[in-house]
């Protein structure tokens, strides 16, 4: 490099390095490698470990979540059934929604009773006999 002029050194690169080589410097970094080979070797256990946890959770709601569904269409169509029932049955007794009220006063045995017919929203489990009219 001596013989090239100053001003062109700076575009030449020399084609022998030099390297100074620290042994203990070495050692400790050999030593700091080793350990973090060591956590990485136990961070990827343990990521596989929570993968498959993560998976296992996953199947386990999968599986609840479809018997929810199974059980919710039972009870949907049990729901259904039983409506189409009740309908059917208050068409059936439609025509038994009136009640018959007698007056107190014409329920002896001499008298025959005046049957009057009222219109109740539902269908009576007790025909009374009625004190006035």
């Amino acid at each position: 490099m001596a013989a090239v002029p100053e001003k062109y050194q700076g575009f030449i690169q020399s084609s022998i390095r030099k390297v100074f080589i620290d042994v203990p410097s070495i050692s400790r970094l050999t030593k700091e490698v080793s350990s973090l080979k060591g956590q990485v070797k136990t961070l990827s256990k343990e990521k596989k470990d929570l993968i498959a946890r993560s998976e296992r959770q996953c199947a386990a709601y999968d599986q609840a979540e479809g018997e929810w569904k199974l059980k919710m269409e039972e009870l949907l169509f049990d729901y259904s059934e039983l409506r189409k029932e009740h309908e059917s049955l208050k068409f059936k007794y439609a025509f038994h929604m009136y009640v018959l009220v007698f007056p107190s006063s014409l329920l002896t045995a001499s008298h025959t009773p005046t049957v009057v017919m009222a219109r109740v929203p539902h269908p009576p489990l007790v025909v009374a006999a009625a004190t006035t009219l």
